[in-house]
C-alpha cells in the first residue's frame, strides 16, 4: 500500500504556490468557519485580558493616532504612562495598525483571527520545510493552531503575536544553518525580529532557547561551534531589526516597578502543578473553563485558583504520535524530548528548587509566571508528532503499530477512570483531590465523570483509525482523520474562544453615561478592582453574568475605551512608573485608616468623581436580579480638582513613609505640595520657597503628548502639574526650560516666576527616534540580501 500513497512526497526545493494552495486554503476555510460570527461581526471574543485590557487600552492607542500624534504618552491611564516604550501596548508591531481600519470593532477582530490563520500557515510552511508530507504538515498545522496553547493565547495577545511568527523564524534559522543561502538568514533575522516587536521577552526567550537547542545538535552532528554562533548572529540582526521597541523598552523597564523586582511568590505565581502535565493526553482532567461560574476543579492546585494557559492540550493526535516517537526513539526523539524537559521543568515553577536558585542568582527577579515555559515544549512535541505522522503515512508499519499500543495504552487508563467515575467511589476521591464547594460539587462530579467517558471514547477512536489504516483509501481515511482532529480539539472550542453579543464593547454601560460627556479635563478615581478582596462584593465577584457585570462596573482598563480618565487603577501589567507605584502605596496605607481618603487624595490626582461598589443587595433589587444590567458601582463626586493648580504652600517630607504619616493627620491637602527634602532645595536653589504667592491657570490646552498652560502670578509661585512625572517630559516658561521636581509622591511641579506666563510641556522619547533608525538602517540591509540573486 505505501507504493500507492503519494503522502510520503518531500517539500519541494522550489516553492510551488500551486502544490501548497490547496491545503492552505483548507486551513484558512476551517479557520475562517469556526470563527464566521467574529469575523462577520455577530460576536465578539472578550475573555479574560480581552474586555479587561486589550481592547481598551488598543482602543486608546487608535485615538492618540487618530489624533494626529504619535504615541509617545498615554493621557488616560494612572494619571499619564508611556505607552510607545511599554511592550504591552505592540506600537510597533506592524499587525498592530489593523486598528486603524475605519471600523476599529473589526479591526480588532481582524487582529485576533489573523493570528490564528498565522499560526497555522506558518507551521505548515515549517513542516512542509522538514519535509513533511501535505496531509501530516496539514494535520499538524491545524492542531497548533486549535491547540490549547494557541486559543489559550487569544486572551494573551502578546504571546500569541510571537507564537504566529515562531514557525517561520525555525524554518528559515533551521535553513540557513544547513544550506548557508543569505537570503534565509535575512528572512530568519526578519522573522525572529518580528518576533522582537511584539517585545513579550519570555516567549521570545523561549523561542531563542529553541534555536539554541536545535544549533547545538547540528553542531554535534558536525562537531562545529559554528551553528550556534550562526545562531547568535541571527539573533543580533533580529535585535538591530526589533531595536525601535528594544532600546525604549529596556529604558523603561528601568524607570517601571520591574526595575524593583518582585517578590519570590509574586515570581512564581502561575506555577504550572506537576499533575497538570495529565492535560497533554486528557483534555479535562483538571475541570472545565465557564467564564461565569466555577467549573475548574484544578484551580486549588494554583495560587490564584485559575491556570495562566486555560487549556494545554495539544490533541490525541499530536500526543499520541509524539509518545510513539519516544517509544521507537526516532530522529528528532531526543532533541524534542530534551526541550519539553526543560519546558516543563520551568513550567512547574516553584514546585523545584529550580526557580529559588534562580530567584537567588538575580536571574528571575522580574520574570512572572512560569506556566509559560511550557509553550516551547508542547510547539517541539507538535513537530515532532507530525513528523512521527509522516513516517505513518509513508507505510512505516513499526511506527503504526507502536501508535496503535501508545493509543491503546491512552485509552485504557481513559476507560478506567471512566469506570471509576461510574462508582460512588469517584465522588470520594473527587472531594479528598479537589476539595470543591458543596454547591459546585453536583455538576463537577457530572462533568469530570463525562470527561472521562469522552476522553475514552476518543482514544477508542483513534486506535480504530490506526487499526483501519491499510484497509481504507488514503483519501477517505485522511478525511476521517481530519474529522477526528477538528472534533477532538473542537470539544475545547467553545471553552477558550467565547462569544459575547457585539454590543458587549459597541454600546457605553450606564455608568459611562452617568458620568459627563466632557472628560479631558477631569479623572475618575475608580477603585472597585480594590475592593475584590472583600467579602461584601462577593456577588460581584462570580456567578452567572459575571463578564456583564464587570463590563457595567468598567473594570480598568475599560473606562479608557470610553475616554475616561484613571486613576489608582491595579497595575495589571507591572509597567507602571515607579512614581505612580509609590502614591499608590501611600493611599493604599491611607485607606487602610482614613475613611475619608478620597477626600484627601482627589486634589493630588485631578478627581472629579469616585467610583466603588455598592451594596449588592440594592444593585440586584433595582434590576430585579437581572444580572446583565446591574449597575454595581456607585459614583461620587469629589468636587472641583483641576490638573494645574497653585500650591498655597510646600510641606517638606523625609521620605514615603514621611509622606504617608503627615497624610494620616491631615485635615486637608487642598493647596498643599509635599516635596521631599532634597528635591525641595532645588527651588531656587535654597531651602525651599519662603513665600508662595497666589496663581491662576488662565487657559489650558492639552494634546496625548503636550499641555499649553496660560497662568498668571502675583509673585514668585508653584505650579502642582498632576501628571505623572518622568524624565521625558520637557517643561518650558516662556521658551526657558525648567526643572519639575516631584510632587505628592506621583506628580510634578515647576517654581513660576512673578507675572503672565506660557507653561509648555512637552513629551518625546528620544530612544524611539534613534531605535528606529537602526531599525530601518537593519531592515534596510536585510532587505538587500533577500532580494539578491544567489
Amino acid at each position: 500500500m505505501s507504493a500507492n500513497r503519494e503522502c510520503g512526497a518531500g517539500f519541494s526545493p522550489r516553492f510551488s504556490w500551486r502544490a501548497e494552495a490547496r491545503p492552505t486554503l483548507l486551513l484558512s476555510s476551517i479557520l475562517a468557519l469556526l470563527f464566521i460570527d467574529v469575523l462577520l461581526g455577530y460576536h465578539s471574543l472578550y475573555l479574560r485580558d480581552i474586555a479587561h485590557y486589550y481592547y481598551p487600552a488598543k482602543h486608546v492607542l487608535r485615538s492618540i493616532v487618530l489624533g494626529g500624534e504619535f504615541p509617545y504618552w498615554n493621557p488616560l491611564l494612572a494619571a499619564g504612562q508611556p505607552m510607545a516604550a511599554n511592550p504591552e501596548h505592540e506600537v510597533f508591531y506592524p499587525l498592530t495598525w489593523l486598528i486603524l481600519l475605519p471600523s476599529y470593532d473589526l479591526g480588532f477582530r481582524l487582529l485576533l483571527v489573523l493570528h490564528v490563520h498565522i499560526c497555522a500557515w506558518t507551521m505548515y510552511a515549517l513542516l512542509r520545510s522538514l519535509r513533511a508530507s501535505v496531509p501530516a504538515a496539514f494535520l499538524g498545522a491545524l492542531s497548533f493552531a486549535l491547540g490549547g496553547v494557541v486559543l489559550s493565547s487569544l486572551t494573551l495577545l502578546p504571546i500569541l503575536f510571537v507564537l504566529a511568527w515562531l514557525p517561520l523564524t525555525c524554518l528559515f534559522t533551521r535553513r540557513f544553518l544547513l544550506e548557508r543561502r543569505p537570503r534565509d538568514f535575512a528572512l530568519a533575522a526578519l522573522s525572529l525580529g518580528l518576533q522582537m516587536l511584539v517585545g513579550e521577552p519570555t516567549t521570545v526567550a523561549q523561542t531563542g532557547f529553541l534555536l539554541g537547542a536545535y544549533a547545538i545538535a547540528v553542531g554535534i552532528r558536525e562537531r562545529s561551534i559554528r551553528p550556534l554562533l550562526k545562531v547568535a548572529l541571527i539573533s543580533l540582526a533580529a535585535l538591530c531589526v526589533a531595536a525601535v521597541m528594544i532600546l525604549p523598552a529596556a529604558d523603561h523597564a528601568v524607570d517601571s516597578v520591574r526595575a524593583r523586582g518582585f517578590a519570590f511568590q509574586f515570581v512564581t505565581t502561575w506555577s504550572m502543578p506537576p499533575a497538570r502535565t495529565a492535560e497533554l493526553l486528557f483534555p479535562n482532567v483538571l475541570g472545565h473553563h465557564h467564564p461565569d461560574r466555577n467549573l475548574y476543579w484544578g484551580g486549588t492546585l494554583y495560587d490564584r485558583g485559575t491556570p495562566f494557559f486555560l487549556s494545554v492540550y495539544p490533541g490525541l493526535f499530536i500526543a499520541a504520535m509524539c509518545l510513539t516517537g519516544f517509544v521507537l526513539r526516532l530522529r528528532g526523539a531526543a532533541l524534542t524530548a530534551s526541550v519539553f524537559a526543560v519546558s516543563w521543568l520551568l513550567a512547574i515553577g516553584h514546585h523545584t528548587p529550580l526557580w529559588q536558585w534562580m530567584y537567588d542568582a538575580g536571574l528571575a527577579r522580574s520574570v512572572r509566571y512560569p506556566e509559560k515555559f511550557l509553550l516551547m515544549g508542547v510547539f517541539a512535541a507538535t513537530v515532532f508528532g507530525a513528523r512521527v505522522f509522516d513516517r505513518l503515512l509513508s507505510g512505516d508499519e513499526p511506527v503504526r503499530r507502536a501508535a496503535l499500543r501508545v493509543t491503546a495504552a491512552i485509552a485504557g487508563v481513559a476507560a478506567l477512570f471512566a469506570l471509576i467515575a461510574l462508582t460512588p467511589m469517584h465522588a470520594k476521591l473527587f472531594i479528598a483531590l479537589w476539595q470543591p464547594r458543596p454547591a459546585e460539587l453536583g455538576e463537577m462530579l457530572a462533568r469530570s465523570r463525562s470527561a472521562w467517558i469522552v476522553a475514552a471514547l476518543f482514544a477508542t477512536l483513534f486506535v480504530l483509525l490506526l487499526r483501519n489504516f491499510p484497509r481504507v483509501r488514503t483519501r477517505v481515511w485522511l478525511a476521517l482523520a481530519t474529522l477526528f482532529v477538528l472534533l477532538d480539539l473542537g470539544l475545547l472550542f467553545p471553552e477558550l474562544a467565547p462569544r459575547m453579543p457585539s454590543s458587549y464593547f459597541n454600546e457605553p454601560p450606564l455608568l459611562a453615561r452617568q458620568l459627563p460627556a466632557q472628560r479631558d479635563d477631569w479623572r475618575f478615581m475608580h477603585v472597585v478592582e480594590w475592593q475584590t478582596q472583600d467579602p461584601a462584593f462577593r456577588p460581584f465577584m462570580a456567578g452567572p453574568e459575571l463578564y456583564w457585570i464587570r463590563r457595567n462596573a468598567l473594570r480598568p482598563m475599560m473606562p479608557a475605551r470610553w475616554g475616561i480618565r484613571t486613576v489608582m487603577e491595579v497595575d495589571y501589567d507591572q509597567t507602571a512608573l515607579q512614581p505612580t507605584s509609590d502614591f499608590v502605596e501611600v493611599v493604599n496605607f491611607l485607606a487602610r485608616g482614613r475613611p475619608d481618603w478620597p477626600e484627601l487624595i482627589a486634589p493630588m490626582a485631578n478627581a472629579r468623581f469616585l467610583g466603588s461598589y455598592e451594596d449588592p443587595r440594592r444593585a440586584l433589587e433595582r434590576v430585579k436580579g437581572d444580572r446583565r444590567l446591574v449597575q454595581p458601582v456607585r459614583v461620587t463626586p469629589l468636587g472641583e480638582n483641576p490638573r494645574y493648580w497653585f500650591a498655597e504652600r510646600i510641606v517638606p517630607v523625609r521620605d514615603l513613609e514621611d509622606f504617608a504619616s503627615k497624610l494620616a493627620t491631615a485635615r486637608s491637602t487642598r493647596g498643599i505640595a509635599y516635596v521631599v527634602e532634597d528635591r525641595r532645595s532645588r527651588l531656587s536653589g535654597q531651602a525651599g520657597l519662603p513665600v508662595l504667592h497666589q496663581g491662576v491657570v488662565r487657559g489650558v490646552r492639552e494634546t496625548a503628548n503636550s499641555a499649553r498652560i496660560e497662568v498668571d502670578a502675583a509673585g514668585p509661585a508653584f505650579l502642582v502639574i498632576s501628571v505623572t512625572p518622568h524624565k521625558y517630559w520637557r517643561i518650558t516658561v516662556d521658551g526657558r526650560e525648567t526643572e519639575a521636581v516631584i510632587v505628592n509622591a506621583g506628580f510634578q511641579g515647576i517654581e513660576v516666576p512673578r507675572g503672565r506666563h506660557v507653561i509648555e510641556m512637552r513629551y518625546r522619547n528620544p530612544l524611539v527616534t534613534a531605535g528606529a533608525a537602526v531599525s530601518l538602517a537593519s531592515l534596510l540591509a536585510l532587505a538587500f540580501i533577500t532580494m539578491r540573486r544567489l
